[in-house]
């Protein structure tokens, strides 16, 4: 029951973390609609920054010994990330962006890419004093989500529809999703055969 419980731990801080964020964000999204919803192509640059955030968390926290906190606050940074990009796009259904360009495209792109550097490298080096370690499948949703959001923004950006982020986010989101519930599927599933080979430095946690 115990192993159950922490495995369904990250479905239910991210379900919280959700429903949080929707409560302040949809009242938001209804006036949506307006000429702001032109601004729409800059969600992308701060997606990339808010994923920079997640990244450095990594950094900062390092063997600390409240880093589980950095673990639920690295998620829901990106889920604001992600929920904030969710929410505008339900405006841009509507209408749809005349406002993107190739420069907030630019940043989010940039900016995720120093934020997957970050994570891939300070991450599987955190020393755990309460059982974290090392988790390579977090950062692989990092790296999905981001380059997700980049695709989408360079497509609204190019088609002057921002309905293509609409479509991004969702496909990110499910994905992540996918990721979060089994986290060791083929694409990940060497962190946990490390982690079978090492257990005292490698722990079966699902963050």
């Amino acid at each position: 029951m115990a192993d159950k419980g922490r495995k369904l731990q990250p479905v239910v801080w991210a379900g919280v973390s959700f429903l949080v964020l929707a409560a302040v964000l949809i009242p938001i999204a209804r006036h949506l609609q307006s000429s702001s919803i032109s601004a729409l192509g800059y969600e992308t640059a701060f997606d990339g920054v808010m994923f920079l955030a997640g990244g450095l968390l990594s950094v900062r926290l390092e063997r600390s010994r409240v880093h589980a906190f950095s673990c639920y606050l690295r998620e829901g940074v990106e889920l604001a990330a992600l929920g904030s990009i969710v929410f505008f796009a339900i405006g841009g259904l509507a209408q749809p962006s005349d406002g993107t360009s190739w420069i907030p495209a630019a940043i989010g792109v940039g900016s995720a890419i120093v934020a997957f550097a970050l994570a891939r490298f300070w991450h599987p080096r955190i020393e755990a004093h309460g059982g974290h370690d090392g988790f390579d499948w977090h950062v692989v949703i990092d790296a999905v989500l981001a380059i997700t959001v980049a695709v989408a923004s360079v497509l609204a950006w190019l088609t002057g529809d921002g309905r293509f982020n609409f479509w991004g986010a969702l496909v990110g989101a499910a994905v992540a999703l996918v990721l979060s519930i089994k986290p060791s599927t083929k694409i990940v599933g060497r962190t946990w055969h490390r982690a079978s080979n090492h257990p005292r430095r490698f722990q079966d946690h699902h963050y």
